[in-house]
C-alpha cells in the first residue's frame, strides 16, 4: 500500500519559486558556440525533436549556452524548435556573414584589415534578426532556467546572464534575451563588441563567451549545484546533454608555423575555443562518470577535409549542407541504441521537473 505523506517540508517544496518537484533529476541542456557552426547543433536538436515528436525544451531544466549555442538556447525556451532555428541559421547567416573563399587577394586584405583596424563582420544585422527571433522577452519570461556566458572586455570580468531563478539574481529580471544573446556572440575578429544599455554599464562592451565557456556544461554544472542540487537541496542528481558545434578542429595537414599559416593570428580563437571544449569535456565526463547515464556529450567526428572549410562564417550552400547532414547524422548515431538512446529516452519521456515563475 502507497501511502503519500504531505509535509509541511514537501509543501514549502512542491510551492518553491520555480516550480520545483521533488524526487526527479536536475536536467541540463549545454550548447557550445561556434558562429554559423551552431547550425549543426539545431540540426542535432530538430533530428531529436523530430524522433521523438516532442519539444527540447519540455524537458531540460535549465539551458546552459554560449555564443551561437545561446542563439539557440534563448530561442528554444522562446517555443521555437529545433527545425525553425535550422531555417534562420541558413537565412539570416548568409546576411550576418558574407562569404568569402579562403585564400583569394579579396580575403587576404580582409584579414590585414580585420586583424589592423576592424571586426570582419558588422553587427547591425545580427542585431535586427535577434530582436525579429526574441521580440521584447526577458530573461524573466524564459520557459527554462538559463545561463549565458559572456565577457566584460571593459572590465576585465566573466558574465553569466542568468534568468532570476533566486533572490540574489533580479537585476537580470528586465534584460531583454536578444541583449543577452548579443553579448554572449559577439566574437572577437569577427563580430565587433557590444555595448548594452544596461544600468551602469552603458560604457560597457561585452565579447563572446565562448573566451571563457565555449562549451558551458560546468557553468551549467556549477549553477545546478549552487542553487538546485545537492544536499537539503531540491534534487539528487543531475543529468547533462552537452551538444558540440563544429569547432574550427585545425585538423590540417600543413604546419602552422608561421603568421599567414595562423591566418594572422585569427585562428588561434578558434584554437582556444576548442581547447577549453575539450578540456570541459574531459572534466564532465570524469566527474559524472559514476552517475548512471549522467553526461552524454554529442559531437562530430571533424575530418581533414572538414576543417579546411567548416569555418565560423562559411555560409556557403555546400557548407551549410553538410553541417546539417552531420548534425543529423550525429543525432541518428546517439539514437541508434546503448547508453545514449537510454539516458535519451528517459529525459524525452517525462518533461522537465520545473515550471519557472519568475
Amino acid at each position: 500500500m502507497f501511502r503519500l505523506c504531505l509535509t509541511a517540508e514537501l509543501l514549502k517544496t512542491l510551492f518553491f519559486k520555480g516550480g520545483l518537484i521533488m524526487g526527479k533529476e536536475f536536467r541540463i541542456l549545454a550548447l557550445d558556440g561556434g558562429g554559423l557552426l551552431g547550425i549543426y547543433t539545431a540540426a542535432v536538436l530538430a533530428r531529436l525533436e523530430q524522433h521523438y515528436g516532442k519539444k527540447a525544451a519540455d524537458h531540460f531544466d535549465l539551458i546552459a549556452s554560449t555564443s551561437a549555442g545561446a542563439i539557440t538556447g534563448a530561442a528554444l525556451t522562446s517555443g521555437i524548435s529545433g527545425i525553425e532555428l535550422v531555417q534562420f541559421f541558413r537565412e539570416k547567416g548568409v546576411k550576418i556573414f558574407h562569404h568569402n573563399v579562403e585564400g583569394t587577394p579579396l580575403d587576404f586584405f580582409r584579414k590585414i584589415k580585420q586583424v589592423l583596424f576592424t571586426s570582419k563582420h558588422s553587427n547591425a544585422e545580427l542585431l535586427e534578426a535577434y530582436k525579429e527571433i526574441y521580440g521584447e522577452r526577458t530573461l524573466a519570461d524564459a520557459g527554462n532556467f538559463m545561463c549565458i556566458s559572456a565577457f566584460n572586455v571593459t572590465k576585465g570580468v566573466t558574465r553569466v546572464f542568468k534568468t532570476p531563478h533566486h533572490r540574489n539574481l533580479e537585476e537580470n529580471r528586465g534584460i531583454k534575451l536578444w541583449q543577452a544573446v548579443a553579448c554572449s556572440s559577439a566574437a572577437p575578429t569577427f563580430l565587433p563588441e557590444y555595448f548594452p544599455d544596461f544600468a551602469g554599464e552603458e560604457n560597457c562592451g561585452y565579447v563572446d563567451g565562448g573566451t571563457w565557456a565555449n562549451n558551458p556544461a560546468m557553468m551549467g554544472f556549477t549553477e545546478a549545484y549552487k542553487y538546485f542540487v545537492g544536499k537539503k537541496k531540491k534534487f539528487k542528481n543531475v543529468k547533462i546533454v552537452s551538444i558540440a558545434s563544429f569547432a574550427e578542429e585545425l585538423k590540417r595537414k600543413k604546419k602552422l608555423m608561421s603568421v599567414r599559416d595562423w591566418s594572422f593570428g585569427m585562428d588561434f580563437m578558434g584554437l582556444f575555443m576548442t581547447a577549453q571544449s575539450a578540456s570541459v569535456d574531459y572534466m564532465m565526463e570524469n566527474m559524472l562518470k559514476d552517475v548512471k547515464r549522467g553526461y552524454l556529450r554529442i559531437e562530430p567526428v571533424v575530418t581533414e577535409e572538414m576543417a579546411k572549410i567548416f569555418t565560423a562564417d562559411n555560409t556557403s550552400r555546400e557548407v551549410l549542407d553538410k553541417m546539417v547532414e552531420a548534425g543529423n547524422n550525429s543525432a541518428a548515431e546517439a539514437l541508434s541504441g546503448g547508453e545514449s538512446k537510454k539516458m535519451l529516452d528517459g529525459i524525452f519521456k517525462t518533461k522537465k521537473a520545473t515550471n519557472p515563475r519568475f
